[in-house]
């Protein structure tokens, strides 16, 4: 599928990220890499209200966070070291 893009629309949009601090939309807490913009946390070594976990590993996949975005298989992961919930 070929998508068509306004030239003039995506050089503004290039343009708004240019001045964008990388602090803006990404930073290192002690919770983990905290994301403003979303507010959640990517990969968070404590429990938080967002998470969003990228792998099984037991210092990001944990108990106790709020809501978690995940793969499939990381969830199903979660779900056998600490239970469906």
């Amino acid at each position: 599928m070929r998508v068509r893009c306004n030239r003039g629309i995506a050089a503004m949009f290039l343009q708004r990220l240019s001045v964008v601090a990388p602090s803006q939309v990404l930073r290192p807490t002690p919770k983990g890499l905290y994301c403003p913009p979303g507010d959640f946390y990517i990969d968070p070594v404590r429990a938080v209200d967002r998470a969003v976990v990228t792998h099984g590993h037991a210092d990001h996949a944990r108990a106790g966070h709020g809501a978690v975005l995940a793969t499939d298989e990381t969830i199903a992961v979660m779900a056998s070291r600490y239970g469906e919930k």
